[in-house]
């Protein structure tokens, strides 16, 4: 019996967040490691990272309506994550002190888990031709904001059972094929 694939890969099609301005919460920052990407022709490999935001939202199947937003995982102050850090953490934010601005700044990431913010979320599309849902910019909350909690169906990504790869793309059974029901 064939196995066919749908044209778009059988991929679903999910539902984005609204765009707007709402109050989030920092679920989970994800360690993506080296990653290579590709920018006018050149290819860059880069320690890449994910900062995971719900709003309180969840789509039509009662499913979480997360926003992320990749960055490169650096610690120089000039690095395209430290405005948004400044602007979500103010004057808590690393590398706001006093000092010399051209020290690499040392932070934990993970401190950022479960810490509120208020999000500006923008719809761009995609060279697809898809909408996605970006974060233009992170504020701390107003005093007194109503922040989402932390979801109880939400499981951190590091915690999450890992997926076999190739699942559903046709891939080779793993190791040798058992024979020993085959009656001669």
């Amino acid at each position: 019996m064939p196995i066919r694939a749908d044209d778009d890969g059988g991929s679903k099609e999910f539902e984005i967040h609204p765009a707007g301005t709402f109050p989030g919460l920092c679920l989970d920052v994800q360690d993506k490691g080296m990653v290579d990407s590709e920018y006018q022709g050149k290819t860059t490999t880069r320690h890449k990272g994910v900062l995971w935001f719900w709003c309180g939202q969840r789509d039509s199947e009662g499913r979480l309506l997360l926003v992320n937003m990749w960055f490169t995982l650096s610690t120089f102050h000039k690095a395209a994550i430290w405005p948004f850090l400044r602007g979500w953490l103010g004057d808590e934010a690393p590398g706001t002190g006093e000092g010399d601005r051209s020290e690499r700044v040392a932070f934990d990431f993970e401190t950022l888990i479960a810490r509120p913010s208020y999000l500006t979320l923008v719809h761009n599309v995609g060279k697809n031709g898809k909408t996605y849902c970006n974060i233009g910019n992170a504020a701390p909350p107003y005093p007194n904001m109503e922040v989402p909690a932390y979801p109880d169906d939400f499981v951190r990504f590091e915690d999450r059972e890992p997926r076999d790869e190739g699942v559903g793309q046709g891939a080779p059974p793993q190791g040798p094929p058992n024979d020993s029901d085959v009656p001669f």
